[in-house]
């Protein structure tokens, strides 16, 4: 297992930046990380933590050393979990629906906009899955390098 200081450090290197470049950029001052680096300190602070894992896009636990075994890409959604969307999106539209004088773009909704409105929805929301699903596996891949590659700097 590495120290935090060695995952920061990995993650600089793949960038292709030093982990000073890094502390500008997020507002960190230099010593700490200095801190991490010679041992004086283990870990960095919640709200550093957090600057450093947005940073890279990459879990926090990542970082924490904590996370030991990459995410397991998940499963495409489940008919489970797509009749769960579509029940979702139909009581959406039956409110909608069922809404009296409701206004959209300065007019009353007419059914067709509704229909318009939910259709947005739905695309919204498998976009949405397809991003996070991207971003999991990104942040999988990235955890597994960086992981071997302190296992082979450790041998």
């Amino acid at each position: 297992m590495c120290n935090m200081y060695e995952i920061i450090e990995q993650l600089c290197e793949k960038r292709g930046i030093k982990p000073g470049k890094m502390c500008a950029d997020l507002g960190i001052s230099r010593g700490i990380m200095g801190d991490l680096k010679a041992g004086r300190t283990k870990k960095l602070s919640a709200e550093n933590l957090a600057k450093v894992s947005g940073y890279f896009g990459v879990p926090t636990d990542l970082l924490l050393g904590t996370e030991t075994e990459p995410e397991k890409t998940k499963a495409p959604a489940s008919e489970a979990d797509t009749r769960s969307v579509e029940e979702i999106l139909e009581q959406a539209r039956e409110q909608l629906l069922n809404q009296e004088g409701l206004m959209f773009e300065g007019g009353v909704a007419t059914d067709e906009a509704i229909e318009s409105i939910l259709a947005a929805m739905k695309i919204g929301l498998e976009l949405a899955k397809t991003k996070t699903q991207a971003e999991k596996e990104r942040a999988a891949k990235l955890k597994a390098e960086i992981l071997a590659e302190a296992e082979a700097m450790e041998d």
